[in-house]
């Protein structure tokens, strides 16, 4: 069994439009960083989400690393 951890802290806020155009509403960026204990020889992986408040969800943002 693998196991994972997950650990992201809040980032910057602001309009959905910023980061999709033609977005309503806000969107609040989610910083978050995967580690694996079962495998330490495995590197860490960051991972930028977005929370649009107005439709309700998650937008992963691969162009951007942390």
């Amino acid at each position: 069994m693998v196991k994972l951890e997950l650990s992201c802290r809040v980032g910057a806020s602001g309009l959905a439009s910023a980061i999709i155009a033609g977005t309503a509403g806000e969107q609040t960026e989610l910083q978050c960083r995967m580690t694996y204990p079962t495998y330490p020889t495995l590197p860490p992986q960051d991972q930028v989400y977005h929370w649009f408040s107005e439709a309700g969800c998650f937008v992963q943002d691969p162009s951007r690393p942390l």
